[in-house]
């Protein structure tokens, strides 16, 4: 018993301090008691009003129902919470004292993430005993409603991080004012997404008796679980100093990722089946879900830290390998170029090796290398002029946002400039949007087409991009060989 008694007395402290403090807050909070509250009498009316009206199918209308609730507590409301729960510590004046406390960025961003989990977790625990009853009706599969419990967690999950991430970047109020705007607005769009999603699955409840669905399932899964990892990555690089490389993690992740994504996407029968034919579907959604980490790379301050400077390898060989996964706006695009390699590179080789020779996938799906050949070209010039514009206007936060905004605005500057030129010149065809520097129709063509007119002039571009950044990379590692040479004078 005394042993009881002491385990049981050091139980609690070996949890996570901040996961305690949220928790406590959360559960006291007014905000957490009327969402349980009011999804417990929603969901118990819900099964009432079912039970009484006694429709053809009441196992599919109570789970709709059911699930509509679950999906907007936990996917829409629950993450907005975590994300609060992050902006007040800078409303409170604590965020400081946080970072300069001995728990470490990991386990900082890991306790408000693991806080928002065990919240679903308890909305989940909640849900089941209703989702239990829909089974005993009639016209439920009995895989529903853990498909239903277990997306939802993971989805929710993955939002959490993202939340985490955004709360992490607006230090003045303005700024996350605005950010929580955007947020709660995607937040709504993924609920509807998923009810929509969910509503198909249950009236159609015999695609989970099916390999193709689960294959892609695995797929967005993966994808998920992926975007979440980095966005978690980069709430941790927000909180920890900037003299400790806090990106190197998020960057060894995305190199990894391209290189695996690829082929755990065939490594399931039913997923392999799915892509056969299709490497260019593949690269490109492991592409866009890398992007937004590549972009902020690119457009990182360009100074090593201290504290990296003294841990560089001794080895030349080594320090050259390691250099685009260290902090700065040009290793970042070169980062970018041989995430892109590896992602492609992936593809071909897995599609090559699992996939059957014929394919589950529509012909519309099934598109050539040449279309990810030229999605990468475009945003590699776009995304490479916003890393040069923050290298020479400076490295201020300010400057960073505006050259990551600007990746966007080039995208679509460059389409309505070329059209102004078309007006300009009298050239209908460009008048009305069929020009190189309109990407949406270039990759439109590309892919009905299957046409790859516009590909020498995408490489032109990119090839000049290249060269002007190979004088940052110099320079960049010039930087990082006089570092180390200077940190091992010191030790010495």
């Amino acid at each position: 018993m005394k042993v009881v008694a002491e385990v049981a007395e050091d139980f609690g402290d070996r949890w996570n301090p901040l996961l305690v403090k949220e928790l406590r807050q959360s559960m006291r909070s007014r905000g957490f008691a009327i969402l349980f509250l009011g999804t417990q009498l929603v969901a118990a009316a819900i099964a009432a009003l079912v039970l009484a009206v006694g429709t053809s199918e009441p196992g599919q209308a109570l789970l709709m129902a059911l699930g509509t609730c679950l999906v907007i507590s936990a996917v829409g409301v629950v993450p907005v919470f975590a994300f609060l729960s992050f902006t007040q510590e800078w409303d409170d004046n604590t965020h400081d004292l946080l970072v300069l406390s001995q728990l470490g960025p990991g386990r900082i961003a890991f306790g408000k993430l693991k806080c928002a989990l065990l919240q679903v977790a308890l909305l989940s625990v909640s849900f089941a005993p209703y989702l239990a009853l829909g089974l005993l009706l009639e016209g439920v599969d009995p895989l529903l409603p853990i498909t239903l419990l277990f997306t939802v967690a993971v989805v929710s999950a993955g939002s959490s991080c993202a939340a985490i991430a955004l709360a992490g970047v607006g230090r003045s109020r303005g700024v996350r004012t605005v950010l929580l705007g955007l947020f709660t607005v995607a937040s709504l769009g993924m609920c509807v997404f998923w009810i929509v999603m969910l509503n198909g699955l249950v009236t159609t409840s015999a695609l989970l008796r099916e390999a193709a669905f689960w294959g892609w399932y695995s797929a967005a899964l993966l994808l998920v679980v992926y975007s979440a990892g980095l966005c978690f990555l980069g709430a941790r690089a927000h909180l920890a100093h900037p003299e400790e490389a806090p990106t190197l993690p998020a960057r060894a992740v995305a190199a990894g990722g391209a290189l695996l994504l690829p082929w755990l996407a065939y490594a399931v029968p039913a997923t392999a089946a799915i892509f056969a034919r299709s490497d260019a579907l593949v690269a490109t959604a492991t592409f866009f879900v890398s992007l937004p980490a590549l972009i902020s790379f690119s457009t990182e301050r360009e100074r090593l830290g201290r504290v990296l400077e003294r841990r560089l390898p001794k080895g030349l060989a080594a320090r050259l390998l390691l250099h685009p996964l260290l902090p700065g706006g040009g290793r970042g695009a070169l980062l970018m170029l041989l995430v892109a390699v590896l992602i492609g590179t992936s593809a071909v080789g897995a599609n090559k090796l699992f996939a059957p020779p014929v394919g589950l996938i529509s012909a519309a799906l099934a598109t050539d290398m040449a279309f990810y050949v030229a999605l990468v070209a475009y945003f590699w010039i776009y995304t490479s002029a916003a890393s040069l514009l923050t290298w020479r206007l400076g490295e201020k936060l300010g400057w960073r946002w505006v050259a990551r905004l600007s990746v966007p605005v080039l995208f679509l500057g460059g389409t309505l400039a070329g059209m102004l030129i078309g007006n300009v010149i009298g050239d209908e065809l460009m008048a009305e949007g069929g020009h190189l520097m309109n990407p949406f129709w270039v990759l439109f063509e590309l892919g009905r087409t299957k046409t790859e007119d516009s590909l020498p002039g995408l490489l032109a571009i990119s090839g000049v991009l290249l060269l002007a950044q190979v004088p940052r990379w110099v320079r960049g590692v010039a930087d990082a060989e006089r570092a180390s040479r200077a940190a091992q004078r010191a030790r010495a």
